[in-house]
């Protein structure tokens, strides 16, 4: 197998995968890095839909509506730019196969998600980012682009402000290995999974590429905006979508009054959940007014996960729910094209910080960020005609012996304990309220931990295919993102969005 492409993709969710299509379909040789299966991404998860306009009228509410919700930390640009683009977009996803749902005349079904207008949301049944997904990846096979399953980002390796290659442990040997090409794409995903105990994420979206990016020294901005979704079950924090509030559904307390607009911004309605919380009420989804029909045929896979997790059935009884990190709207500094400031390095996807969703992303706008970066920056890549040239800055060498002592050194503490700590500590300081006290006890403490995992290890010791290692490795990268989060977030003095100061 070669270790030299035109183009190396780290990440397998609908960015990364769009972005190989696209940089493919000019001939170029692509290889997609993926940590798990290719098709397990954060991106499967996404159940409300994709945000795409039609026409120009429409476009010119879409950028409101977008910057609005933004709550004034936008790039105007940059948001012109995506929504000028999604007809496009998911015009290209309908041409290769994607099964969104259609109206009995053939057209598209549409769904109205919060803070948006008009109903602008494009949808497979509540499955929409596992079909996009599925498609994609049929797509890059046929492309021929080549898949690396089961390795590790450790690295990038850097010369001359310039992007060569990655540095990737090889899960399944835990050997260290490089790979060279002359652009770097980071498709890593998001950061909200380090809230480990309260978030609707994987265990695994732990910021891989952001951490990655900070020990290269690259800017990272507005890490302290995280979103609470509105909507997690309670028993278990698994998403339930805004498409439940979208057909309809309703949000009551205790007493089953209804206390907020349900298709307000999502930082409004999670802000309503969390002071009906405080009060000491419950907070409950109501579709029991909804046709049976209607939830089973729009809503099949939330349907299916309040019965299984909860026990609840959505067409006659309350589902307990409440807000649960999300979605994380900081990461790598990007400009319009997805440039980062070392050159030949691209950041797509929620691991990027394009300044389009600000202090408060709007529900579907997400995935449309993906396709429309994801095809932007592949292009850039088939187009750039530099080539590799001799390595200098080898980083191999280095990451094998970080590897080799992880593996050598007796563990002090159970990593698991510093990884429940650290759940705590950013649930209990940088939740949806925040301020400047619990903020600075949360720095405090995270680097209380950093100092504990730095002296500990993991107990299992085989070399094949040993999970505990990549999950080491995953709380090294919570730990680094979440300090960052939280001086982040005591430099933002102000209330902006999904950042709430309580003492402002």
């Amino acid at each position: 197998m070669s270790n030299i492409f035109d183009t190396i993709v780290v990440g397998s969710g609908i960015a990364g995968l769009t972005a190989s299509i696209k940089a493919s379909s000019y001939g170029k040789k692509v290889a997609i890095i993926s940590k798990n299966k290719t098709t397990s991404s954060q991106s499967t998860q996404a159940q409300g839909g994709i945000n795409a306009t039609t026409n120009k009228n429409d476009t010119d509410i879409f950028i409101k509506d977008t910057i609005k919700s933004s709550h004034d930390i936008y790039d105007k640009k940059a948001i012109s730019y995506m929504c000028e683009n999604s007809d496009r977009a998911i015009r290209w996803l309908d041409d290769i196969g994607v099964p969104f749902s259609k109206l009995d005349d053939g057209g598209f079904a549409t769904r109205k998600l919060g803070g948006s207008q008009s109903s602008r949301t494009y949808y497979s049944s509540d499955y929409t980012g596992l079909k996009i997904v599925q498609t994609l990846f049929d797509q890059a096979i046929k492309m021929g682009v080549e898949f690396f399953e089961f390795y590790f980002l450790l690295d990038i390796i850097i010369e001359n402000n310039t992007a060569k290659g990655v540095v990737l442990l090889d899960i399944k040997t835990s050997q260290v290995i490089q790979l060279y090409a002359t652009n770097i794409v980071l498709s890593t995903g998001g950061y909200a999974g380090i809230y480990a105990k309260n978030t609707t994420n994987s265990v695994d979206t732990t910021g891989d590429g952001v951490a990655v990016a900070l020990k290269n020294n690259l800017k990272l901005s507005n890490m302290e905006l995280v979103q609470f979704h509105p909507t997690s079950m309670s028993s278990s924090h698994i998403l339930i979508s805004e498409s439940a509030r979208a057909q309809g559904g309703h949000l009551v307390n205790s007493a089953g009054k209804r206390f907020v607009d349900e298709l307000k911004p999502r930082d409004e309605v999670s802000k309503a959940i969390y002071e009906q919380i405080q009060t000491g009420q419950k907070v409950y989804l109501d579709m029991r007014h909804i046709e049976s029909k209607t939830i089973q045929e729009t809503m099949p896979q939330e349907r299916e996960l309040a019965l299984r997790f909860a026990g609840v059935k959505l067409e006659s009884q309350l589902l307990q729910i409440e807000p649960s990190a999300h979605y994380s709207m900081g990461g790598v500094s990007v400009d319009t094209q997805g440039k980062t400031a070392i050159k030949n390095l691209y950041a797509i996807g929620e691991c990027s910080d394009t300044n389009i969703h600000g202090a408060n992303r709007l529900g579907g706008n997400s995935l449309l960020e993906c396709v429309v970066f994801g095809k932007t920056v592949g292009k850039l890549c088939a187009t750039n005609q530099d080539k590799v040239l001799s390595i200098k800055n080898d980083k191999l060498q280095h990451n094998k012996i970080k590897i080799d002592k992880i593996f050598e050194k007796k563990p002090t503490t159970n990593f698991y304990d510093i990884k429940d700590k650290l759940s705590e500590i950013l649930n209990q300081n940088i939740g949806i309220v925040r301020d400047e006290q619990g903020v600075l006890k949360a720095i405090k403490n995270i680097n209380k931990l950093q100092k504990d995992y730095d002296n500990t290890s993991i107990e299992d010791k085989h070399r094949g295919f040993n999970n505990t290692i990549v999950q080491f490795l995953q709380l090294g990268n919570s730990l680094l993102i979440a300090h960052k989060l939280a001086v982040s977030a005591l430099n933002r003095k102000d209330t902006a969005g999904s950042h709430i100061r309580s003492d402002k």
